[in-house]
């Protein structure tokens, strides 16, 4: 999903009133402010006191599928530290802050359960609040972050999120979403599965048989 155009928001169009979330969230409200903010004055922080290698991995990966391949490299922790520059012209400095309770550092949950991919999120003031119980949960939360944070049509390396104040409670209505791939009937090229998996997260289905 990393540099891919649906999951960057690019396809929305100017006329739209309201977020466009896929699948659409159980609620959410929004208002018309827009938030604008560089690249690198964007930090995440988690509040649990353990440090999990899980959630880092996790925010890694949606950093690059927000911002482009190689996020990390190109906006080092010290400037998030010193932000500088990147807060001129009335810019935002986007602070993403992860609530969990996570029961185990295991990213999978022991069972099917729409609680375990249930959150919520508030985007207000430069900050995104995220509570979730289950690593799941952060995930679904981070995707439906990815669809809002667009990049902005005149400047390099600035991006927006558009209706803020925006809040969104979200939890699967089917704990069981599958798809079958049968490769012993017909051959896929590796590339192309991928994809499908790509495609099976866009969609938030979370099972593969294979």
């Amino acid at each position: 999903i990393i540099n891919n155009q649906a999951s960057q928001n690019e396809f929305h169009s100017d006329r739209q009133t309201k977020p466009v979330v896929g699948p659409a969230p159980h609620k959410m409200t929004n208002g018309n402010t827009e938030l604008k903010f560089h690249e690198c004055a964007v930090e995440f922080r988690h509040t649990n006191q353990e440090q999990s290698h899980v959630l880092l991995n996790i925010i890694e990966v949606y950093q690059d599928v927000m911002f482009g391949k190689g996020h990390m490299e190109r906006c080092p922790r010290t400037t998030v530290e010193n932000p500088g520059e990147y807060l001129q012209f009335g810019m935002n400095f986007l602070k993403v802050w992860i609530h969990y309770q996570a029961a185990s550092h295991d990213f999978l949950p022991p069972g099917f359960d729409a609680k375990y991919e249930k959150y919520e999120m508030i985007i207000d003031h430069g900050n995104v609040t995220i509570e979730a119980l289950y690593y799941p949960g952060i995930v679904r939360a981070l995707d439906t972050l990815s669809q809002l944070v667009t990049k902005d049509k005149t400047k390099d390396k600035i991006f927006v999120i558009k209706y803020a104040p925006i809040t969104i409670e979200d939890s699967p209505s089917y704990p069981y979403r599958g798809l079958m791939l049968d490769t012993s009937r017909e051959f896929f090229f590796p590339d192309t599965i991928k994809q499908l998996i790509d495609g099976m997260m866009l969609a938030r289905l979370n099972v593969l048989h294979w």
